[in-house]
């Protein structure tokens, strides 16, 4: 009789994760050619701004890269993705309340939590909850800037 062998999950795995990256990655990175004419039309910028507006997200994306993984390094994949995570879903919970107006985002965007590495090096260099009111604190002011520019926006009948 031959020993049934235990079945490999791996490939479930790397299919679930290649669904996972695709959605998010693929969709923003590649549609991109597709909506831009949109966009241009639209929002009535050039493309040249919009590649610009792209081309800084790209950069941010890139630049912590080497600090998130001397994060993985010293704190582990789970608490880094949890905290990444937690900061994401939280500045998006405070943006729904502000999200009519482009310049209440564009300011939220530049004064919510910078990212994980930045945070895990307030962590290590003071204590957990210098860290943690960092997070909080700049989390609450950019949401309070952003909705007094959208109210702004609002009552002069911008937004």
């Amino acid at each position: 009789m031959a020993k049934k062998q235990k079945h490999f999950y791996g490939w479930y795995l790397v299919a679930a994760l290649w669904l996972i990256y695709f959605f998010n990655i693929g969709f923003p990175m590649y549609g991109g050619t597709v909506l831009n004419s949109y966009m241009v039309d639209q929002l009535g910028i050039s493309r040249t701004v919009l590649g610009l507006g792209f081309s800084l997200f790209s950069l941010c994306q890139g630049l912590p890269g080497p600090l998130i993984s001397r994060m993985i390094e010293r704190r582990g994949q789970r608490f880094t993705m949890g905290a990444g995570t937690l900061m994401i879903a939280a500045s998006a919970i405070l943006m729904a309340w502000a999200v009519r107006s482009a310049a209440a985002f564009l300011v939220f965007t530049l004064l919510y939590t910078p990212c994980v590495a930045a945070i895990a090096t307030v962590k290590k260099e003071t204590n957990g909850r210098t860290a943690a009111k960092l997070v909080v604190s700049q989390c609450v002011v950019a949401w309070v800037v952003a909705f007094c520019i959208r109210a702004v926006g609002l009552a002069f009948g911008l937004a």
